[in-house]
Parts: structure tokens; C-alpha cells; sequence
């Protein structure tokens, strides 16, 4: 197996089951490591447990929240990485409105509430009602993590930096893709993010939101074999 390793960063209170049809399009032809990100309270937290667990050099794919692991691994280590898809994710920090919102569900998840917050308050705004199926995993991924996971990625998300700058100094080949209905990182985000990375590709995913790793595997999984390729 020759082909360069994939490492692939889940977002907020995600796991390996989130890349479940990339890592059956791709483990046979590469290596595949998904991160393990819930220890860190940072994103250069987050990208050193990342790094820790990679392989010399690699491919890296971030998804939301993965995606901003990854612009840190790109600030910290852009040696290691051969090329970069940011998937469903913005370069830009936390908005006030969202930071507020995470500290009020820090308690209540302490107190019991992670499975609600998630399920009632984060999901909605990850795609239709009818990706049913969508949500309930990730309000079961997010009750196997727990509760401290919830808590330090929420931290890393309300602290993260500015990525802007790092984009335009990015130098290997780079996919920006979204769901054309992603309401969180929408589409002019990412053309606004694509737009910062010399010869990087934008792809918007039709008929799809947040999800469209889930919800449209085949139509992401062609993308990616792209930018794998390229």
C-alpha cells in the first residue's frame, strides 16, 4: 500500500462512524486514521492530538470542527501535510452569539442535558428534519463521547483564531466542500475561504446541508477521490 495515508479530524462530538463511507471508499487503497480529538480544550490542543497520532506525512481531512483542527495543523506542522480538503467548515473565529450559547450548555450538559442539547439545539441546524437518521447519530455519538468531550471541544470552538492568514499561505493542493443548504458554513463562506488558497478547488454538494458527508457520500466521496488524485 504505496498510496499517501488519509488522517481525517471529525467534527463537534463526532467520531469514526461520521466517516463511515469514506473509510469504506478509501482504507483499501491507503492507510486511514481517524483522530481521536476530545482530550483538548484548544485547537492547537486538538491538532497535537491529532499530529500525535498520524502517520510522518499524510493527507488530512477536517470536517466543522475537524476543518479547524486542520488550519491549526497547518499553522503548526505544514510539513506533514501533502494536501488539505476542509469540508463544511469556516476559517473565521467564533461568533459572539455561538460563544454565549456554549456557555450556557457547558452547565446544562454537566447537569444531564448533552443528548438534548445535541439532539434539540445543535442538530436542527445541521440539515432537513428528514436526515433523521443523520441526527441520531450524532446524538449517539455524542452520549459515547461524553460529557468532558463536549465540554473541551466547545472551548476549543468558542477560542479558536482567525484562520485567514493561514489560508493564503497554504501551498499544497486544497479542496473547500459544502452542502449548497449548509446554513452553518454556508457555501459563500467557503467560496470565501476557497478564494484565500492559491489554486485550491471549491465543490458545493446539491440537495445536501451540513451533512453531506453522511447524506451524500457518493457525490463527496467523487470529490474526494479528485482531490486525491490531484
Amino acid at each position: 500500500m504505496t498510496s499517501t495515508p488519509l488522517v481525517m479530524i471529525p467534527g463537534l462530538m463526532c467520531d469514526a462512524r461520521c466517516f463511515a463511507a469514506q473509510t469504506a471508499a478509501f482504507s483499501s487503497e491507503r492507510g486511514v486514521t481517524i483522530a481521536n480529538v476530545t482530550r483538548g480544550d484548544t485547537m492547537r490542543a486538538l491538532a497535537e492530538e491529532t499530529l500525535a497520532q498520524s502517520p510522518p506525512r499524510f493527507a488530512l481531512l477536517g470536517f466543522s470542527m475537524g476543518g479547524m483542527a486542520a488550519m491549526q495543523i497547518m499553522r503548526d506542522a505544514p510539513e506533514r501535510v501533502e494536501r488539505l480538503a476542509l469540508v463544511s467548515t469556516i476559517h473565521l473565529p467564533e461568533h459572539e452569539d455561538h460563544g454565549r450559547m456554549r456557555d450556557e450548555q457547558i452547565p446544562r450538559a454537566r447537569a444531564g442535558e448533552l443528548a438534548k442539547i445535541v439532539g434539540e439545539e445543535l442538530t436542527p441546524a445541521y440539515g432537513p428534519a428528514d436526515l433523521a437518521a443523520g441526527v441520531s447519530l450524532c446524538v449517539k455519538m455524542a452520549e459515547d463521547l461524553g460529557v468532558e468531550a463536549f465540554v473541551n471541544q466547545s472551548r476549543a470552538l468558542q477560542t479558536r483564531p482567525d484562520s485567514t492568514e493561514t489560508m493564503r499561505g497554504i501551498k499544497v493542493p486544497t479542496l473547500a466542500l459544502t452542502g449548497a443548504n449548509d446554513i452553518l458554513c454556508t457555501p459563500e463562506f467557503n467560496k470565501e475561504m476557497s478564494g484565500l488558497v492559491p489554486g485550491s478547488v471549491l465543490r458545493i454538494v446539491e440537495d445536501t446541508a451540513h451533512l453531506a458527508l453522511m447524506d451524500r457520500p457518493d457525490a463527496v466521496n467523487a470529490h474526494l477521490r479528485e482531490w486525491l488524485a490531484a
